[in-house]
């Protein structure tokens, strides 16, 4: 069980119960599955309905039964693990390169997803856990998960913030190595990212496509390929990838959008790229986090660096 303490402002005043759940990000569902439960909406410590009313002062709680929470059986995969940070709402981790995110069809039990809840296990935790956000198979970095539908929502939320131009969404800040020297210290590629048409598992930058909008900052140059900050306004799929490639910069390492052949010479066999940093408001708690994921040990010894 988790009980999640509200405490009502001047804001709240007067508004009721399920109103209040409703704007914190409560489906319908769990609204539903909580008020039929002993003691699951308490207000100031006595139980209480749906259509009572808030005052300013009071201590709304509710209790969540995790364990109803699980989305899907996922089967525990053991072995090394980083974890960046955990507490009861979320886990955040350091995916390696080369390891698919979740589930799919050829990777049944070896996708990051399967390690974390592994470690969950081990740990005596609760392993109901949500994506929140993807990176590509190739990329490293920072990779978020919820741990019960209500911070998956509060996340959310905060996504369609993004979306919508407000500054409190969630952030992410890129590495990447790329192939050539961009003539500017900084720049911005805003190009539309669409489905390529001859294959739906690869993107490109075409009129019709959705608009897409990154950032970049040269940190340094160095035998032909250049180290770059990134962050994006978008998320679209491969959209760094496609980016760099589009304006002449792909991603050393990068087999499709950037060299064709086995080698670019910058000792990368995946595209070089690296989620460093994700800035969120934590759903539950509002407090600011700021979650740092340290480059991958492959990128200390090759020749770029």
């Amino acid at each position: 069980m988790r009980v999640i303490d509200f405490f009502i402002n001047e804001e709240h005043e007067g508004d009721t119960v399920l109103q209040y759940l409703k704007r914190s990000g409560f489906s319908a569902r769990e609204i539903r599955r909580v008020k039929f439960r002993g003691d699951g909406i308490c207000v100031n410590q006595e139980r209480t309905n749906v259509r009572a009313v808030l005052h300013s002062g009071d201590v709304l709680a509710v209790c969540l039964d995790e364990t109803e929470e699980q989305p899907e059986k996922i089967l525990p995969w053991p072995g090394p693990l980083e974890v960046l940070y955990l507490d009861e709402d979320l886990i955040a981790v350091n995916k390696p390169s080369g390891m698919a995110i979740h589930p799919s069809h050829g990777h049944y039990a070896d996708t990051l997803l399967n390690r974390v809840t592994a470690y969950l296990m081990e740990c005596g935790e609760s392993t109901g856990l949500h994506v929140i956000g993807r990176l590509d198979k190739e990329t490293s970095g920072v990779v978020v998960f919820a741990r019960n539908q209500l911070a998956a929502a509060g996340i959310g939320r905060q996504k369609q913030q993004k979306a919508a131009g407000f500054a409190s969404g969630t952030e992410k800040e890129y590495l990447a190595w790329v192939c050539g020297s961009p003539e500017d210290s900084e720049g911005t590629v805003n190009a539309p990212i669409g489905s390529d048409p001859d294959t739906l598992q690869w993107m490109r930058v075409c009129p019709e496509g959705k608009p897409a909008v990154t950032h970049y900052e040269v940190l340094q140059c160095r035998g032909g390929f250049s180290l770059l900050h990134l962050r994006l306004e978008t998320g679209r799929t491969h959209q760094i990838r496609v980016h760099m490639a589009y304006i002449g910069y792909p991603l050393a390492g990068d087999r499709h959008y950037g060299c064709a052949s086995n080698s670019d010479g910058s000792g990368f066999t995946h595209a070089a790229l690296h989620a460093e940093r994700i800035f969120l408001t934590h759903p539950i708690t509002g407090v600011p986090l700021d979650i740092h994921a340290p480059l991958p040990e492959e990128w200390s010894y090759l020749p770029l660096s």
